[in-house]
């Protein structure tokens, strides 16, 4: 984008300047000079040529038009009112022959770097994008295919990373000393958010049904913890805990980083016992994130070995497959759908950056990418007895254990 100052002297000729911001999502400024006085009206026209809007300016005096305050201002409305959508475009893209996944790019018309983070049960997203000038990143929400962006007040940068299906979006916003502050979009305002007696608060889900945030946050004394509504989220032996998200039925999962400085991922089940996720075989890595659990226990993480590009991984805890954006240079998954699609983003080798959605393959309506459920277990002992065979149970949570003449009911 160029920014032009008001020029001197008069104009040789009248023109039209390129507007700015651009994309302008939802509003923008059109600069324009007069070469001699006249009447002056703008005329917008979509990218398939009809037209959106007349602006009448009145009558104008020769010069430069070209500061925000002289330039001509468009609300993004077209003549009844209603917003203007960038054009928001969802592509099939070839995938290998023996890909057990589908996948679709999501492009927003002159948005060439799309940081897709989120997504809800009615196809709408959210997620990062650069600010017009390119000098900080800002939130973005597509609704109803209506791409606008958001940028909190005094803010060094703003992100996106949770969405409801009520539209709205959480994150967190970076402040002019570099700390993090939680950040919630509703009904079309950012309002901040710190958990209790937290310095720095990131928000990464959004419950539906409860309305409860999940994320982490850092108390004065420097330690990283996760939370998920009012609880407390700390894994046992963690140096740092992070929480990405809730499920419906109440297990909290994110990651945690040990004593050794290694990154494992986890779920909390509501009886509070933690079970970890682990990734076997990539070596030294700088991180491991876990982002998303769907009821039939399925998730996606993201991992990063050193010396390596970011991968995005689904499947079972202890059977996790890698997902691959086909042609990219880095792919990174980061929230999962009940049918097992993923939505993140991947980098291209021309430095930008696109949103995905990448779709198990489905024959006859059967799933060809299949994951194996995790198993939770949990043991059962009787003071006294140390040897017990389990063989039985009832579902009422009774148990038959009989070794040799005893028989003991739980």
């Amino acid at each position: 984008m160029t920014v032009r100052l008001d020029g001197i002297g008069q104009p040789m000729r009248s023109q039209l300047l390129q507007n700015y911001p651009n994309p302008f999502n939802p509003e923008t400024w059109m600069p324009y000079q007069l070469a001699e006085d006249g009447a002056v009206s703008i005329s917008i026209y979509g990218t398939t040529g009809a037209l959106i809007r007349t602006l009448p300016l009145g009558f104008q005096s020769a010069g430069f038009y070209n500061s925000r305050e002289r330039a001509a201002y468009w609300d993004g409305r077209n003549a009844y009112g209603e917003r203007v959508a960038a054009q928001v475009t969802i592509t099939p893209v070839a995938a290998p022959d023996d890909s057990n996944y589908t996948f679709e790019r999501i492009e927003v018309e002159g948005v060439d770097f799309l940081e897709l983070t989120a997504s809800s049960d009615f196809n709408d997203y959210a997620g990062n994008t650069r600010s017009a000038d390119g000098q900080k990143m800002v939130g973005f929400t597509i609704i109803d295919g209506v791409f606008t962006t958001y940028d909190f007040p005094g803010s060094k940068n703003t992100y996106f990373y949770a969405l409801g299906n009520d539209g709205s979006a959480a994150g967190h916003y970076e402040d002019s000393d570099g700390l993090h502050h939680g950040v919630i979009l509703e009904n079309g305002e950012l309002t901040q958010y710190d958990f209790p007696n937290a310095v720095q608060t990131e928000i990464y889900g959004i419950s539906d049904a409860t309305g409860a945030l999940t994320g982490n946050f850092i108390d004065a004394s420097g330690v990283r913890r996760g939370f998920s509504g009012d609880l407390i989220v700390e894994a046992p032996g963690a140096t740092a805990t992070y929480a990405d998200f809730l499920s419906p039925r109440g297990v909290v999962g994110g990651s945690y980083v040990d004593a050794e400085g290694i990154y494992h991922g986890y779920v909390r089940i509501p009886s509070g016992d933690f079970i970890t996720a682990e990734l076997p075989g990539i070596g030294n890595r700088e991180y491991f994130f876990v982002h998303g659990l769907t009821d039939s226990a399925v998730i996606v993480a993201r991992s990063k070995a050193v010396g390596d590009v970011p991968r995005t991984y689904v499947g079972a805890f202890g059977a996790l497959q890698e997902v691959w954006f086909p042609g990219s240079v880095g792919t990174e998954g980061w929230n999962i759908n009940q049918d097992d699609s993923v939505v993140g983003y991947y980098d291209t080798a021309d430095g930008r950056r696109h949103g995905f959605i990448a779709r198990p393959v489905t024959d006859d309506d059967h799933v060809v990418a299949t994951v194996r459920p995790f198993f939770i277990f949990e043991s059962i002992d009787v003071p006294g007895v140390d040897s017990l065979e389990l063989t039985a149970s009832s579902d009422f949570g009774d148990t038959r254990v009989t070794r040799g003449a005893l028989t003991v009911k739980k």
